[in-house]
């Protein structure tokens, strides 16, 4: 969701419920920047030369527990693409530029020791990795981790809670009850969004004592 170094400006997520709240299967759609920025706004208005504009940036993500994906994740730009798999756990790289051959790469999992015992997600072993950067970075001293820091993780979060509300689903001991509301409001019907308006302003109003 951060891979241009900005949060996204729009966010559109639809995905399917099962009878226990989770979602089994969604689609996230995510969108960088705007048509015109401000400084585009502007200059248009004083009359100066046009500026490029920056290139459209969308990002389309798909996922499921009702079927086998293809577990791949491509950037795609104007003059290639650029491919990992396994998405979640990627090892492998193919960078494709037009007209040159392809190029894959391949990055090995680190080995664990022998009385540790087999890891029961497919290259799971990779968060080693992590482990090994947060120990480094604890031993210096540092407080937050260059390449993802708190703020990150704070979008991050913001981000996934915005989603989780489009798509309706609720976590009842951790979301407040503006959540809740968005999350309900987001997948009612037209009917019924206006039918729960009126009644919020109806039962303000009478706890007021005013006249309806």
């Amino acid at each position: 969701a951060f891979i241009w170094g900005c949060r996204p400006s729009e966010v559109r997520a639809l995905g399917w419920r099962e009878s226990t709240g989770a979602d089994s299967c969604g689609v996230i759609a995510l969108k960088y920047g705007s048509e015109r920025n401000a400084a585009a706004m502007l200059a248009s208005l004083l009359g100066e030369p046009r500026q490029p504009q920056p290139q459209p940036r969308i990002a389309s993500l798909t996922y499921s527990m009702r079927s086998l994906t293809r577990e791949q994740t491509v950037y795609q730009g104007t003059l290639g693409k650029i491919s990992l798999w396994p998405a979640h756990c990627p090892t492998h790289l193919t960078l494709e530029v037009d007209g040159a051959p392809s190029r894959t790469l391949e990055f090995a999992l680190p080995e664990l020791p022998r009385r540790l015992p087999r890891t029961q997600y497919l290259n799971s072993v990779g968060f080693v990795y992590q482990a090994q950067r947060v120990q480094q970075l604890l031993a210096e001293g540092a407080k937050e981790c260059p390449e993802w820091s708190l703020q990150t993780s704070l979008d991050m979060a913001r981000l996934m809670d915005g989603i989780r509300a489009q798509l309706g689903v609720v976590y009842p001991r951790h979301d407040g009850l503006l959540l809740r509301a968005r999350a309900l409001l987001g997948v009612w019907p037209l009917s019924a969004k206006l039918f729960a308006v009126l009644t919020i302003l109806l039962a303000l109003t009478r706890k007021r004592g005013r006249p309806v």
